[in-house]
């Protein structure tokens, strides 16, 4: 049996070893402090923003690319599956790998990314967007934009 590096074990047993779905399994073995990250107060957008039609080939990196959720100034729900967020001089595009009840309501919005990214969101597996109704709500990629990029993306294009 070829070498497997132990966070794609726990990744691919995590319902074997007992996790429910929808719950990264550093929730398990962590602190809560280390799986959560600050809260951030949003706006929604009404829009029809379709599900982009590619989303990023892999994570982000280097992680220093990546979305810090302590520096959000900005969260937009342009639909159920896709966030525009700003964070200083840099625009993100986040997509969700479902629908997310309570991203068009507003509100709070919990960033939780994964140990491995130094508090960072790159879009690894296990990362998630936990909205006042509190569903879980699995991250599937995380974009970096431009200004331009990110104005198109609350405009529904």
């Amino acid at each position: 049996m070829p070498a497997c590096r132990p966070l794609l074990i726990i990744a691919a047993c995590a319902g074997a070893l007992g996790f429910a779905p929808g719950v990264p399994a550093q929730d398990a073995a962590a602190p809560a402090t280390a799986a959560t990250a600050p809260t951030v107060a949003g706006e929604a957008v009404a829009s029809a923003h379709p599900a982009p039609a590619a989303a990023a080939a892999g994570p982000l990196r280097p992680v220093e690319m990546c979305l810090d959720p302590g520096r959000i100034r900005r969260w937009t729900a342009v639909d159920a599956r896709d966030l525009a967020v700003q964070t200083g001089d840099n625009y993100y595009h986040v997509t969700l790998g479902s629908d997310c009840d309570g991203l068009k309501d507003g509100g709070m919005l919990m960033f939780r990314p994964t140990p491995a990214t130094q508090g960072r969101m790159c879009g690894d597996a296990g990362e998630m967007v936990v909205p006042d109704s509190g569903q879980l709500c699995r991250v599937s990629a995380v974009q970096p934009l431009d200004k331009d990029g990110y104005k198109a993306l609350l405009k529904g294009g």
